[in-house]
């Protein structure tokens, strides 16, 4: 059986890893519960949309900080 998984890519010196965000295994049978539970993740761990930082590594944490 397949189904939809929501994941996160972490970039750790220079190497991207891709994290289920629910743990190993975890999937969704529904597209449509995957984009819910990815909005809540959003709004649970940070307010910028496709952007959650990830302490203490995350040098990021201050976007005022980059000057554009």
């Amino acid at each position: 059986m397949t189904g939809w998984m929501l994941v996160y890519i972490v970039i750790k010196s220079g190497v991207p890893y891709a994290v289920n965000a629910y743990g190993p295994g975890h999937t969704f049978e529904w597209m449509y519960e995957c984009f819910v539970a990815r909005e809540q993740l959003g709004a649970d761990l940070w307010h910028k949309e496709g952007y959650f930082p990830l302490p203490p590594v995350d040098t990021l944490q201050d976007l005022s900080l980059i000057h554009i």
